[in-house]
């Protein structure tokens, strides 16, 4: 797990637990750390960012139409990762190399 550095902004998603058993509701927090090599503005700007996307979450609860087109772009986006997970890259000695938009890699991209 990755732990959070300056100028870092998370978004955290944490289940309701009842009785033992996730209730099926979430509440959903930001967590912003220190911003040093950002601007004010720049650091507003990104956590206006970050709100907005609290706010489609809230669309998806509120509104059919939005949480709608919400689904189709998510299986368009399932299907492109399957896709792409069909074409696995190996590396000398045979291993199939996984690469995703987690995925540390040398320099900068």
């Amino acid at each position: 797990m990755k732990t959070l550095e300056d100028n870092d902004i998370a978004l955290v998603i944490k289940p309701n637990i009842k009785d033992g058993s996730w209730a099926g509701t979430v509440d959903i927090n930001i967590l912003s750390m220190p911003s040093p090599d950002l601007s004010q503005e720049a650091a507003d700007d990104l956590l206006y960012l970050v709100n907005g996307l609290v706010a489609c979450f809230n669309l998806m609860n509120t509104d059919e139409v939005f949480a709608n087109r919400v689904s189709v772009y998510m299986e368009v986006m399932k299907k492109k990762d399957d896709q792409a997970k069909s074409i696995r890259p190996k590396d000398a000695a045979g291993n199939v190399i996984d690469f995703n938009q987690w995925t540390k890699t040398k320099g900068n991209a």
